[in-house]
């Protein structure tokens, strides 16, 4: 029941690339140039977050907080296997190990769906790779294999308590003569040195590769799931149903029949049907009321620390798996990371063990000996850096930081969403529903009188009425107020005046203006020069470096001091020639937008950000939107439980079959509605506040410079004022100092990517 609380990791990461959609429709009409300068841009990939909208928007995933739909009845195991893996324990097998894997068997089902009439059974248990090459079994599964149907069927009890089965598999092995065990390890033994060649080979191989996704969701799953049972023990335990407080008794007088798990539930069930009508009523009422006390204690949970607390890890574990799902999808595409200096020792010498095991084995290699692997790590490092600057600079590269950058929205948002909007009125279902849950009538909704009808629809507008007024209401708390900054901060608009943290400017720079592939590299200081040539020779760390270097001198440091100035004049000369080559000038540009749309973020989150700042008028509907509104009601009439993308979409379908005269009167409103949205703007735009926001941004100096360059191709053509410089020419004092290089992380120049210190 955990498991279905859990939004499949595929669904989870559909990266719907909405920016880039509309980017490509915005820009049609440009040149090829300005469309790639545009991806640059967008390359955050975040969309624009708005409090508001978030707040009475449906969310897409179900809330993992312990607040379960009711449970579907018997899902339990029908074969009691004791779900022993190939490596099984000489001792057993651990009972807590034994639970852990019926556990497994029972999330997965054993019901199936129907489909067609016929049940698809789900996979249980942890997934097999049908292609990987068959592992042998070890001494100890080949004796449980051939033991546990003969126990079973002398100790029949022993099929519904799987720990008790293991214990007494690990009694019988126990009296197996040691000469026996030993012929089977050494059997085991030879089989498995052919085993360890046939996968090494097969771990190559695409199929490995599609399997180990495959892996790896099922133990993010299962990841998942521990930490919800943990969180699950701190809120209200949620009451049964009425089948299952039924079930629970009746199990209890089952237990002592031998019956499997499958047999069991197949008696439960039919001992429910053979209750009659009235007595499930009464199972049932008596779960209801204990429904109500048990919702009315999980609204006090949820407003406490300790849920938060919950959303917050559940929300960090989702983005950890999020994050590594997207590795294995750009795992053929993105550059590899270098192996560190004792992996690269273990390869060439054919050593095998543990990570800690081949370290160790490299420590204790001389100095001279390591420091041939570490000069040959670094060099691997430096081609590592230059193939990542390239695939992030890359399409692919960007697509890739998107995705990233939406998962981490969408995963806080909904964290957001669940830790401060608990109080948050809920918006009235349709009218239809409310017939429907009424339980007053028998007739379907579609078969109403359109009086019927019209007194539902009046009702439910009478509900909306008040839900928009308790909404205005919640919109004055603190919490509301909290998820506002939650918001804010997950599109980078953090309210108050702290300054960042250092190297946040470029970190939030990096996407859009990466450094290309071409750009000469920024050489290293005098301090690193040092520190490359002693590494491997000087222990105890920068202290231990910077002691060395003070001791050297003067004229001790003056040879490193002379190759830092010769490599960065010659760097100086590489940039100058860069600079001017069509990179050089595409990264000036992109540059210089990245400190545009930073000076104009800071402006609009000093101006016209906080309860004091005038509101920008809401953007009015399209004749298609406000058709679609109007069609929502009427098309939920027939079937009430269609969601509200089905809606969208039948609407859709519906405004594509109009013609031109059926549109006009939608097109009309639409023109008032633009009208009014106009009136607001300007006057929203006339406010002191924009006004400012307006300067701050530099939008005014913008306007003001496009309205004399407009006025000079009208007037006399070669003045030498302002007026008369070329596009793209900037004559502005304040605008030179925006474009030109600076000595932040996301300058001209570029930086270093590696650590930096200056001992000095």
């Amino acid at each position: 029941l955990l498991l279905s609380l859990i939004v499949p990791l595929e669904s989870k990461l559909r990266m719907v690339d909405s920016a880039a959609d509309l980017e490509t429709e915005q820009a049609g009409g440009e040149d090829d140039e300005e469309a790639d300068e545009g991806d640059d841009d967008d390359a955050e990939g975040a969309t624009e977050l708005k409090a508001d909208d978030l707040l009475e928007a449906d969310p897409e995933d179900a809330e993992a907080d312990g607040d379960e739909d009711e449970e579907d009845g018997d899902n339990e195991n029908e074969d009691g296997d004791d779900g022993d893996d190939d490596d099984g324990d000489e001792n057993g097998g651990k009972q807590e190990g034994a639970e852990e894997d019926q556990e497994d068997d029972a999330d997965a089902g054993a019901d199936g769906d129907d489909a067609g009439g016929e049940t698809v059974k789900k996979q249980r248990g942890k997934p097999k790779d049908p292609d990987a090459p068959k592992k042998p079994q070890n001494a100890y599964s080949q004796f449980t294999q051939s033991e546990r149907p003969k126990l079973l069927e002398r100790r029949p009890e022993l099929k519904s308590d799987l720990g008790a089965l293991g214990k007494a598999l690990a009694e019988l092995w126990a009296q197996v003569p040691q000469e026996q065990k030993d012929t089977m390890q050494r059997e085991y033994d030879r089989l498995k040195e052919i085993y360890d060649t046939e996968f090494a080979k097969y771990k190559i191989t695409d199929k490995y590769k599609t399997f180990q996704k495959l892996f790896t969701e099922w133990t993010n799953g299962r990841e998942m799931k521990k930490l919800l049972k943990k969180q699950k023990a701190n809120a209200p335990n949620k009451p049964h149903s009425g089948y299952m407080t039924f079930a629970a008794t009746a199990r209890a007088k089952l237990s002592g029949k031998g019956l499997s798990m499958g047999d069991m539930g197949k008696e439960v069930a039919q001992m429910w049907a053979a209750l009659g009508a009235q007595k499930q009523q009464e199972y049932n009422e008596a779960a209801k009321k204990a429904k109500v006390t048990y919702e009315a204690e999980m609204l006090v949970y949820k407003r406490s620390e300790q849920f938060q607390k919950s959303v917050d890890e559940q929300a960090a574990l989702e983005l950890k798996q999020g994050l590594q799902m997207l590795k294995f999808d750009n795992a053929d595409k993105a550059p590899k990371r270098p192996p560190a200096p004792f992996q690269l020792y273990a390869a060439e010498k054919g050593n095998k063990g543990t990570m800690a095991q081949l370290s160790k084995i490299f420590k204790e290699l001389p100095d001279d000996q390591q420091q041939k692997y570490v000069t040959e790590k670094e060099k691997l490092q430096e081609s590592f850096k230059t193939e990542l600057a390239a695939f992030l600079a890359s399409p692919m590269g960007r697509k890739m930081q998107r995705q990233q950058d939406a998962l981490r929205q969408r995963v806080g948002v909904r964290a957001a969403r669940r830790k401060f909007l608990v109080d948050a009125p809920g918006r009235p279902v349709s009218a239809a529903a409310l017939y429907a849950d009424s339980g007053s009538g028998s007739e379907p909704w579609a078969k109403l009188s359109s009086d019927e009808k019209k007194k539902w629809e009046e009702k439910r507008e009478k509900l909306n009425v008040e839900y928009k007024q308790k909404l205005e209401e919640f919109k004055t708390s603190a919490a509301y107020k909290k998820f506002e900054n939650a918001v804010q901060k997950l599109q980078g608009k953090a309210k108050g005046k702290a300054k960042p943290k250092a190297g946040a400017k470029a970190k939030a720079n990096k996407a859009a203006s990466a450094k290309p592939a071409t750009m000469p590299q920024k050489p290293q200081s005098a301090n690193k020069l040092f520190v490359k040539e002693m590494t491997g020779k000087i222990k105890g760390g920068l202290a231990a470096f910077a002691k060395a270097w003070q001791d050297l001198g003067a004229e001790g440091q003056k040879p490193y001091l002379e190759k830092a100035k010769a490599a960065e004049e010659q760097y100086k000369t590489e940039m100058a020639a860069w600079a001017k080559s069509a990179d050089g000038k595409k990264h000036e540009k992109a540059v210089a937008s990245d400190k545009k749309k930073a000076k104009e973020k800071s402006a609009k989150n000093k101006y016209l950000a906080g309860a004091n700042a005038p509101k920008a008028p809401d953007k009015p509907k399209g004749a298609q939107q406000i058709f679609a509104e109007a069609k929502r009601s009427e098309l939920s009439q027939g079937d009430a439980k269609l969601g509200v993308r089905e809606l969208n979409r039948k609407a859709a379908e519906l405004w594509s079959a109009l013609d031109a005269a059926g549109r006009k009167t939608y097109e009309d409103q639409a023109k008032e509605q633009v009208a009014i949205y106009e009136k607001a703007l300007a006057a929203y735009k006339a406010t002191p506040a924009y006004k400012k926001y307006e300067k701050a941004a530099g939008l005014n100096k913008k306007a003001k410079k496009e309205k004399g360059q407009r006025g000079t191709k009208r007037g006399a053509g070669k003045s030498s004022g302002a007026g008369s410089a070329k596009k793209g020419k900037i004559a502005d004092e304040d605008d030179i100092d925006d474009i030109l290089p600076t000595d932040s992380d996301s300058d001209m120049m570029g930086s270093d990517d590696s650590d930096d210190f200056d001992f000095d």
